[in-house]
């Protein structure tokens, strides 16, 4: 599995980050990677959703006021469901709302 988080903000500007597994898990913007992080391990640890909103670049791309996604999840790729429900509860504890669509 895979997944693309579709931050949704109420301007004109929307954020779309992949969380692809390869081997281990990463975010991307397109084609690049913005983090890896733990290289050590392939897969979802809690904490990884609040790593990225952490990461620099995301700090200037995300407002605070952002606190609104879709989940995008497909069967392609070397991710879990673990890893989806693991993110999905920091989803949640984040405080954002959201809404999963599975492809």
């Amino acid at each position: 599995m895979k997944a693309t988080l579709v931050f949704l903000s109420h301007e004109s500007w929307d954020v779309s980050v992949g969380m692809v597994f390869i081997p281990c898990l990463c975010w991307v913007i397109g084609n690049r990677k913005i983090s890896n992080p733990h290289a050590d391990y392939p897969h979802y640890r809690v904490g990884d959703f609040q790593m990225l909103l952490e990461h620099p670049e995301m700090q200037k791309i995300l407002g605070k006021e952002c606190r609104r996604l879709i989940l995008v999840t497909q069967e392609e790729g070397d991710g879990r469901q673990e890893d989806i429900d693991l993110l999905l509860e920091d989803v949640g504890t984040s405080g954002f709302t959201f809404k999963v669509i599975d492809l």
